[in-house]
């Protein structure tokens, strides 16, 4: 084996176990836990739908981990049951800032309009602080890559804006693993899946209900400027018949 190889064989190791990890996070939060769901679990979809952690992709948040320490992205999500299905959409606002040079924190503000009788239009808010826990580099040709795991924390809740006054309590742990591939100056192609268990809890004039559920994303993001940033992506909360949530956000970075 010659000296590249040699360099070369412990940085293919760990790419290989950074992506086990991932594939064991990923068969955890599987749809074959959506199963047998309870009232309580049923509530915590509710309420994490119309929440950011819910509404939205989850953020790859690449223009924010170079250069520029502040970010503002505009962020739109979609989602409905089936084609006979009226759209619900949600249209939200974040501001991130780095922490260091190896975390970020971000607050956003949200509108939630799901379209069905006593449900309109909610106000939503979260809060995240993401962290990265591990990066593997890889320089054997000009498009360098990286594979980075990381893990985030996040908070939120959300009111109906009109009677029967509801209110959503969110939270949810999240181990996003990322690649991110340098194929010009200043400019990157960024593949992240975001393995993670929420919790939510909706509160109304009936009561109040709560419970956990698996959630699973995935966000393909793009430099198209030195300092706007595009991702598109998906993601889904699983329970039983649950939908797909489609997403697009446009990130403007800097210091």
């Amino acid at each position: 084996m010659n000296r590249r190889n040699l360099r070369s064989a412990p940085l293919v190791t760990r790419r290989r176990q950074i992506w086990c990890w991932l594939m064991a996070l990923v068969s955890v939060a599987g749809p074959e836990r959506a199963r047998g769901q309870t009232i309580g679990q049923y509530a915590a979809w509710d309420a994490l739908m119309v929440s950011p952690m819910g509404a939205f992709i989850p953020t790859e948040g690449g223009a924010t981990t170079e250069a520029s320490r502040n970010s503002l992205a505009l962020r739109f999500g979609r989602w409905r049951y089936n084609a006979d299905d009226a759209a619900h959409e949600t249209y939200g606002l974040t501001y991130a800032r780095a922490v260091g040079s190896r975390s970020r924190a971000s607050v956003t503000a949200a509108y939630v309009y799901v379209a069905c009788v006593d449900c309109g239009g909610w106000g939503a808010w979260g809060v995240d602080f993401e962290s990265r826990l591990l990066q593997v580099e890889g320089r054997q040709s000009l498009r360098r890559a990286a594979t980075n795991v990381g893990v985030r924390i996040s908070a939120g809740g959300a009111g109906l804006r009109g009677p029967p006054h509801s209110i959503a309590r969110t939270a949810a742990l999240e181990l996003p693993v990322g690649v991110r591939v340098h194929y010009r100056a200043s400019h990157d192609v960024r593949v992240s899946l975001s393995p993670g268990v929420g919790y939510g809890n909706m509160w109304g004039p009936s009561g109040s209900d709560g419970g956990v559920l698996s959630m699973l994303g995935i966000t393909v993001g793009s430099d198209l400027t030195s300092s706007l940033g595009m991702e598109l992506g998906a993601h889904r909360v699983f329970i039983a018949g649950g939908p797909l949530d489609l997403g697009v956000s446009f990130a403007w970075a800097f210091r």
